[in-house]
């Protein structure tokens, strides 16, 4: 099982994620950092150079790759929740 937490940028997930993964012994994830590491660049040289749509295929892939592993916090964008596949991903 994972918990995810779903909110605007700003608005504490990332703060309240770290708090809550350490209370629990879990992990915590952003799914934003995940989706940088991975593309080696930030957030809005994927939108510049991929669009919405490449963003989001990224963030679909990166939520269905956490679905494997257990004991996650994992902080998400509102945005996630907007496309079906992404929103049972995680």
């Amino acid at each position: 099982m994972n918990l995810i937490l779903v909110g605007y940028r700003g608005s504490g997930k990332s703060t309240v994620g770290v708090i809550l993964a350490k209370r629990l012994g879990w992990s915590f994830v952003d799914l934003d950092e995940l989706i940088v590491r991975r593309a080696g660049c930030v957030i809005a040289d994927i939108f510049a150079r991929e669009g919405e749509a490449g963003f989001r295929n990224r963030e679909r892939d990166a939520c269905q790759s956490l679905r494997k592993t257990h004991q996650q916090v994992i902080a998400v964008g509102g945005g996630a929740v907007t496309d079906p596949e992404t929103r049972s991903s995680i």
